[in-house]
């Protein structure tokens, strides 16, 4: 897992705890990793019980959720990429 890797300059001086702003950045990581695998899981199950949602395919339920999945990536990139100022960025940067 490239993201939440750990750089000697992303811990409290004297201790082994991260910044509270990797730590955000972290949870960001694991948020976006989950909407991906649920967009994922579902469209996993529309796949394998394809007769249980009729409502999937008039509402564009593979649509939204690949639309999903896709923001979650971009928006991770974003945030690994310091896109949004020093919000998100560490005090060393």
């Amino acid at each position: 897992m490239i993201f939440p890797r750990v750089k000697a300059d992303q811990l409290i001086p004297d201790t082994d705890q991260l910044t509270p702003v990797k730590k955000r950045r972290n949870r960001l990581y694991f948020a976006s990793g989950l909407v991906i695998s649920g967009c994922m899981l579902a469209i996993l199950v529309r796949v394998t019980f394809k007769d249980a949602f009729p409502f999937w395919d008039t509402l564009n339920l593979t649509f939204w959720c690949e639309s999903l999945a896709l923001f979650a990536f971009g928006f991770s990139w974003i945030v690994k990429g310091r896109f949004f100022g020093y919000a998100l960025k560490d005090e060393s940067e």
